[in-house]
C-alpha cells in the first residue's frame, strides 16, 4: 500500500479542516484561546482588530500587499488558567495564485522577521515554544507561524498575549492577475483585516510598482484613472475574498483594456535560472471580427407625425412598448462579438444618432442612458407639449420617403468601417403613415446598402410602416445569414458554438491552449492561462484559431501580445511558481521552499533570535526567500550515488513497511548503506511519540521489534548520516 507523508502539523491541520467544515462561522473570525492550564480546559473568545491598513504595490503582473494589524484579546479566563499565554488564532483566503512571502512580528522595541522552514519544523519548534498545557509561569518566547491549511486557505498564530493586551504584525503576499470584464486586471482583497466586521473602512495606499505610474481602478463598477501613488479609504466589504471573486471586486487595470497579455521575466543564472511566461488570454472582438464572426446591430426607431397621437392614444402606447423592448435588447448586447447602436427619429427634433459599440464604450452607454430617458411617461409628455393646430392629417408622402432614404444614409454611418462584419437593421416604427402597394423605396434601399449589406427585422408582432416600402418583400431580400437568435423581442443574428485555439511559442517548443465558445445572441468563451517556464525565451506573438463545431476551420490570425517584462522580476517568477499550474519543461517539485512562498511544504514561522538587526527602517517585509536545497516529504530521487545526502535514501516515496513474524517489523530504504546507525521513531496521530530505536541498518533494510505496537496510522521518522524523512504509514 502506498502512502502519503503527512508531517504531524498536516494532520493536525487537515482534523482542523474536517472540523471547520462543521463550524464554518469560525472562519469568518479571528479568535484567542489560553495555552497554560492546570485542568487541561483553555478559555477561549473572539479577537478584536485595533487597527488595520494595507500598503499596495501595483506591478505590470501583480499587487504586492503589505497587511498591518494590531489585534487586541480581551474577555475573562478563570482562574486555573494563565491571562498572560494567550495564542491568537485566524484563518483566511487568498485567490487562486496567491502567495505569502514574508511576515513580521513586532515585539516590544524588536521586529522578528518571518523565515521560511520546513512546514513540520516550523510547527514543531512553534509547539515547543508555546508549550501549551503547563503549569504557569510563561516561557518569555515570541513565535509566529503562519501557515498553509488548504487549497487557498492559510492559518497565522501569534503567541503570547496578555488578557486586554495587543499584537502587531504584518504579512506580505502577492495577488495575481487574471482576465476579468475588462480584460487584463488585478483584484484587490485583504487576508485578515475583512474578518472583523466591527471595521468599516481600511486605508489603504496604492504605490507605483515598476514600470506603473497611472492605473485604471474599477470601485462600485466605476472606472477612473487614477495617478501612483494614491490613498484611499475602502470599504472592509469591498476587501473580502468573497468580494474579490465577484462583480463588485475592487480592480486595477491597465489604463487601455488589454484582452491578450504576456507577463514575462528571465534568469540567466542561480536558483531561478530560466525565461517565465505568464500568458492571458480572452477571445475578443477583433478575433471574431478575422474570423468572420463580429456582428453590428444598429435600431431605427422612427415616429411617424406624432401630432396625431393626441387623437389616438395607442399610438402613445406603441411607441412606449417599443420604448421599453429598446431598452431590453440594448442590454442584451454589447457583449463580446456583437456591437449595438441606434437612430431615432422622432419627426420634431434632431435625429439622436448612436454609433456602434460594446458595453464598455461610451456610444454604448450614452444610447443606453437616452433609451433610459424615453421610458414610461415621456412619450405622452412629448405628445402633450406638441402645438397642433388644423385636425389630423397624414405625412406628405414625397416627404416621408425622402426621409426615410436620408435616415438610410444615417444609419450607414453607424456602423464600423471593418471588414469581416454581419451587420443587421432592425426597423422600429410608431404612428400613421401611408400604407399602400407602393414599393418604389425598395430598390433605393437596397442600393444604397450595396457596399455595406446588411440584413433586417422588426419587432415581434409590431409592423414597420414606411410609405413606399414594402417591409415584407425586403424582408424576403435581405435574410439573416447563418444563426438566427430568437428573443422574445426580435430576431437577430447570432453566434454558432465553436472553439478557439492559442498557440505560445518559445524558439524550441510550442504550446496550444484551447478554449470553447458557447453561441447565441453573444458569443461566451472562457479565459486561458499559460504558465510556463523554459530555458528558451518566449515569443511575444499568439496564434489563434477558430473552429467550427463540425471542425471546420474559420481562420488563423496571428497577434503580438501586450508584454509586460523585466530582466529579473521574482514576483513575476512567483507568479508562475504560484499558479494552479505552472509548466516546466524541466520537471520541478516543492515550488513554495525553492521559490520562497507558503505553501503545502513550507511555512513561515518567527523567533527571537531572527529579530532585525540594527535600526529599522521601514521599507516594507523582505521575502522570505527559498529554504536552499530543500528536500521535503516524498523527494525525487537524484541522479548520481544513491547513498549521497542527495540519494534515494532520502526518497520517502520508495520507503516500504513490512511486519514480519514475531513482532518484527522491517523497512526497506533503497540505497540505505550497510553499517549506518538510524534513529527510527513512530509518532501517532495526536503527536504523541510511541516508540523510538537506534538500529544498525543492514543494506536497504532497517529491523526492528515493535511488538507492543497496535495495528493503526503513524508516522514514521528516520534520521541517520545519509538518510533523513518522514511517511505516513499504516499497520495491518
Amino acid at each position: 500500500m502506498k502512502h502519503l507523508v503527512l508531517p504531524s502539523m498536516m494532520l493536525r491541520a487537515a482534523l482542523a479542516g474536517i472540523l471547520a467544515l462543521c463550524a464554518s462561522p469560525a472562519l469568518a473570525q479571528v479568535t484567542w484561546q489560553t495555552t497554560k492550564t492546570t485542568n487541561a480546559t483553555k478559555d477561549v473568545g473572539n479577537a478584536s482588530l485595533l487597527n488595520g491598513t494595507l500598503r499596495v504595490k501595483a506591478f505590470p503582473g501583480y499587487l504586492d500587499v503589505e497587511e498591518d494589524v494590531d489585534i487586541s484579546v480581551s474577555g475573562t479566563v478563570r482562574a486555573q488558567n494563565d491571562p498572560a499565554t494567550i495564542e491568537i488564532l485566524g484563518t483566511f483566503t487568498l485567490p487562486a495564485g496567491a502567495v505569502i512571502t514574508g511576515a513580521l512580528l513586532w515585539d516590544g522595541n524588536r521586529i522578528l522577521q518571518a523565515k521560511l522552514l520546513d512546514r513540520y519544523k516550523a510547527d514543531s519548534t512553534y509547539e515547543d515554544l508555546v508549550d501549551r498545557d503547563s503549569v504557569p509561569p510563561p516561557r518569555p518566547i515570541d513565535p509566529l507561524i503562519l501557515e498553509r491549511t488548504g487549497t487557498n486557505t492559510y492559518r497565522v498564530r501569534v503567541y503570547p498575549v496578555a488578557l486586554n493586551q495587543s499584537r502587531h504584525f504584518r504579512l506580505r503576499y502577492q495577488l495575481p492577475p487574471k482576465i476579468g470584464t475588462d480584460g487584463f486586471e488585478m483584484r484587490l482583497q485583504a487576508a485578515l483585516i475583512p474578518l472583523f466586521t466591527s471595521v468599516t473602512t481600511v486605508t489603504t495606499t496604492i504605490e507605483p510598482g515598476g514600470g506603473v505610474s497611472t492605473v485604471g481602478f474599477v470601485e462600485n463598477g466605476l472606472k477612473r484613472e487614477m495617478t501612483l501613488p494614491r490613498t484611499l479609504f475602502l470599504a472592509r466589504s469591498s476587501l473580502t475574498a468573497a468580494t474579490a471573486a465577484g462583480a463588485s471586486a475592487l480592480r486595477i487595470l491597465p489604463v487601455n483594456p488589454l484582452r491578450q497579455v504576456q507577463v514575462k521575466t528571465s534568469f540567466p543564472t542561480g536558483s531561478f535560472a530560466g525565461n517565465y511566461l505568464n500568458f492571458y488570454g480572452a477571445v475578443d472582438d477583433s478575433l471574431l471580427r478575422d474570423f468572420g464572426l463580429r456582428i453590428e446591430v444598429v435600431f431605427y426607431w422612427k415616429w411617424h407625425n406624432p401630432g396625431e397621437w393626441k387623437f389616438n392614444s395607442s399610438y402613445v402606447s406603441e411607441a412606449q412598448s417599443q420604448a421599453s423592448s429598446l431598452l431590453t435588447l440594448y442590454g442584451l448586447l454589447g457583449l463580446p462579438g456583437n456591437r449595438v447602436g441606434l437612430l431615432h427619429d422622432d419627426s420634431r427634433n434632431s435625429l439622436r444618432s448612436f454609433s456602434v459599440g460594446a458595453q464598455s464604450e461610451t456610444s454604448y452607454k450614452l444610447a443606453l442612458d437616452y433609451l433610459k430617458s424615453v421610458q414610461g411617461s415621456y412619450v405622452q409628455d412629448f405628445v402633450n407639449n406638441i402645438q397642433f393646430s388644423g385636425g389630423g392629417g397624414v405625412a406628405n408622402t414625397t416627404a416621408s420617403k425622402n426621409k426615410f432614404l436620408a435616415n438610410m444614409q444615417v444609419v450607414k454611418t453607424l456602423y464600423s468601417p471593418d471588414q469581416g462584419v454581419v451587420r443587421h437593421l432592425v426597423l422600429v416604427s410608431a404612428g400613421p403613415d401611408y400604407v399602400n402597394s407602393d414599393a418604389s423605396l425598395n430598390a433605393a434601399f437596397d442600393e444604397a446598402f450595396l457596399d455595406k449589406p446588411v440584413s433586417i427585422s422588426t419587432l415581434k408582432n409590431r409592423n414597420f410602416t414606411q410609405v413606399g416600402f414594402d417591409m415584407f418583400a425586403a424582408r424576403q431580400g435581405h435574410p439573416v445569414l447563418g444563426t438566427v437568435t430568437s428573443t422574445s423581442h426580435a430576431d437577430l443574428p447570432g453566434f454558432p458554438s465553436l472553439s478557439v485555439l492559442a498557440t505560445v511559442r518559445n524558439s524550441q517548443k510550442a504550446y496550444d491552449l484551447s478554449v470553447a465558445c458557447t453561441g447565441g445572441l453573444s458569443i461566451t468563451c472562457g479565459s486561458l492561462e499559460f504558465h510556463g517556464k523554459s530555458a528558451n525565451p518566449w515569443r511575444d506573438t499568439v496564434e489563434w484559431a477558430g473552429y467550427q463545431g463540425n471542425g471546420q476551420l474559420l481562420g488563423r490570425v496571428k497577434r503580438s501580445s501586450a508584454v509586460f517584462t523585466a530582466a529579473q522580476d521574482t514576483g513575476m517568477a512567483l507568479v508562475w511558481a504560484g499558479s494552479t499550474a505552472p509548466f516546466s519543461e524541466v520537471k520541478e517539485y516543492y515550488l513554495g521552499p525553492h521559490y520562497g512562498f507558503v505553501d503545502a511544504n513550507a511555512s513561515l514561522l518567527a523567533l527571537e533570535r531572527d529579530s532585525i538587526k540594527g535600526a529599522y527602517a521601514d521599507t516594507g517585509v523582505p521575502y522570505a526567500g527559498s529554504i536552499p536545497d530543500y528536500l521535503g516529504p516524498s523527494s525525487p530521487p537524484s541522479t548520481g550515488n544513491p547513498n549521497s545526502i542527495l540519494g534515494g535514501a532520502r526518497n520517502a516515496a520508495s520507503w516500504r513497511i513490512e511486519r514480519a513474524a514475531d513482532g518484527m517489523l522491517r523497512l526497506r530504504v533503497p540505497g540505505l548503506a550497510a553499517g549506518e546507525r538510524v534513529e527510527l521513531s513512530l509518532v501517532d496521530l495526536k503527536g504523541k511519540r510511541v516508540g523510538s530505536w537506534m538500529l544498525t541498518a543492514e543494506a536497504g533494510l532497517l529491523r526492528w521489534n515493535a511488538g507492543a505496537l497496535r495495528a493503526g496510522t503513524y508516522l514514521l521518522r528516520l534520521k541517520g548520516k545519509r538518510v533523513e524523512g518522514e511517511k505516513l504509514i499504516t499497520l495491518p
